[in-house]
């Protein structure tokens, strides 16, 4: 452990030292008081020592040391400000190195139960403070870390409580979950409400898709993962439009197949071709899915029970699919950062 001085010029020396005192002796019921002031003492030097060092090791003069060299190196304003300054000052990690948003997370974390330890609660929901660091700490996270954690909370305004106590369920993927399905069927539809990153193989362009549904992805029957996709709400297939296809370089001679699909009104006897792509569902993972191509969905996706989304999307300045591409082959957008 190191010795303190009181000659320190870093204003968070004597805290950091209290607390290094306090995980090795200060909370160790074992020891009686009076042995604990023998310790305090053994670690201290110089204008510090000097605080203490006339009081005998009694057993009530432990509390009496601890005051003394508190009122003397404890300053609690610049204490506070320090860490206010810490949280201010976040650097933004790359969304795609976990370790560096954990390593982000544990620094904020200190912070604020540093603060909460000095009376300034920003764990309490719905206080002034909560929400002033909840949105140091948001503005600072990458958009994908966000969306990701909006979907689990469901709110895009957590509080700092819920930060603390989520933030490591986007990191270790349990947002994600795995089920075994006993069915011959490739694909399960779940309902969401969320948006999706489809990659084309083929050209390496990446796009963004509205989406109103989860596809569960079966791997060999044996696992499988949820796994986003464009979706018409209360049908049973996906859809991307003839344009789009077109413009990812999807083969469109394909054979056209009849399907019975569920809409929105009832049941509709149609006949779609179809194109496979993979879907990214993490940032380093694909699952394949096959689309059916829609020769009437246009360009503002004016397909029942997804233009409200749609508009949601436009107004938080998202690129859709149909509407960001231009002539230029090598177009690639859209990425986890």
């Amino acid at each position: 452990m190191p010795l303190f001085s009181g000659s320190q010029d870093d204003v968070m020396s004597f805290n950091d030292f209290l607390h290094m005192y306090d995980d090795l002796v200060g909370n160790n019921a074992a020891y009686s008081n009076s042995a604990k002031l023998m310790y305090l003492k053994s670690y201290l030097r110089g204008n510090a020592l000097d605080t203490i060092k006339h009081l005998s090791n009694d057993e009530q003069n432990y509390a009496l040391a601890r005051k003394f060299l508190t009122e003397e190196y404890l300053d609690t304003d610049i204490i506070v400000e320090e860490h206010i300054r810490k949280l201010h000052n976040l650097k933004s990690p790359s969304a795609k190195d976990f370790p560096a948003i954990r390593a982000f997370f544990n620094t904020a974390r200190a912070s604020v139960y540093e603060l909460k330890a000095f009376g300034y609660n920003a764990l309490e929901d719905d206080t002034l403070g909560s929400k002033i660091v909840s949105f140091m700490i948001c503005e600072k996270l990458p958009t994908n870390f966000k969306l990701k954690l909006s979907s689990i909370l469901q709110t895009d305004f957590p509080s700092t409580r819920q930060l603390m106590d989520n933030y490591n369920t986007v990191i270790n993927k349990q947002h994600i979950s795995a089920v075994c399905v006993n069915t011959d069927e490739q694909h399960t539809m779940l309902q969401s409400g969320l948006t999706l990153m489809c990659n084309n193989i083929n050209k390496g362009q990446t796009v963004i898709l509205p989406s109103m549904s989860v596809i569960m992805h079966v791997n060999d029957q044996k696992t499988c993962e949820l796994v986003r996709c464009m979706i018409d709400y209360g049908s049973q297939a996906s859809y991307i439009s003839e344009d789009l296809a077109r413009k990812l370089g999807f083969d469109l001679s394909t054979p056209k197949t009849c399907f019975n699909v569920k809409t929105c009104i009832g049941v509709k006897e149609m006949s779609y071709s179809s194109v496979t792509c993979d879907i990214i569902f993490t940032p380093d993972s694909t699952a394949r899915h096959t689309f059916l191509v829609d020769p009437a969905m246009n360009l503002e996706y004016e397909v029942p029970g997804i233009k409200y989304l749609v508009e949601h999307l436009q107004a938080d300045g998202a690129r859709l699919a149909d509407s960001f591409f231009n002539d230029i082959t090598s177009d690639t957008v859209g990425d986890f950062d």
